[in-house]
């Protein structure tokens, strides 16, 4: 079980612990090995009241983007040749989705990388940031809602199997059902693989 250092985090809240390992942030292969690859912001805000629980930032993708479309997930994209590491990725990625400036995200590891439906890898960065419901500015062409849910609405007993047909193939993931969100697929699956817990 690993927690996320309290001096390492600039504001109040009560955070989880990850049953899986918080990684190095480490930097991308080469460019040749990193293009494909995308990283995704698993990003902490503080809760509305003091020490509450830290809320976890999705996003519900808008219909006019090329995939995914209307899909609850993480803000991240794929890999820029300007970009040193996932965590480069995943800020410039936050920026440009939901508008929260790149400076104000900090990065603390990453979890080990997932494989998308198309066969490339996924890495989650695990961040924070000292923002507010106010500070995020969503790009509509990409972005069609924010979702800030405490980080408990996805602890480990919360998640139930789930199977799907996509492109005429079953796949098998896990389901968040709540009253707010429905989180399935592949950010069910790194949320479920973190392992949540008090």
């Amino acid at each position: 079980m690993q927690r996320l250092p309290s001096e390492a985090i600039n504001f109040d809240g009560t955070f989880p612990t990850f049953s899986a390992p918080i990684l190095e942030k480490t930097p991308w292969p080469l460019q040749s090995s990193a293009e494909g690859s995308s990283a995704v912001a698993f990003l902490f805000i503080p809760p509305v009241e003091k020490q509450g629980y830290s809320r976890l930032v999705l996003t519900k993708r808008s219909l006019s983007v090329g995939t995914h479309k209307g899909q609850i997930g993480f803000a991240g994209g794929r890999y820029d040749a300007g970009d040193l590491s996932p965590a480069d990725t995943a800020k410039r990625e936050v920026e440009e989705e939901i508008g929260i400036d790149r400076d104000k995200l900090q990065a603390h590891g990453v979890l080990e990388s997932h494989k998308s439906l198309g066969g490339s890898d996924v890495v989650p960065v695990i961040m924070t940031a000292n923002v507010s419901e106010k500070d995020f500015l969503l790009n509509k062409k990409e972005v069609d809602r924010l979702f800030l849910l405490p980080w408990n609405y996805f602890s480990n007993e919360k998640a139930s199997l789930f199977s799907f047909n996509m492109f005429g193939v079953w796949r098998h993931s896990y389901l968040f059902d709540g009253a707010e969100a429905q989180v399935w697929g592949l950010t069910a699956r790194i949320i479920k693989l973190a392992g949540l817990k008090p």
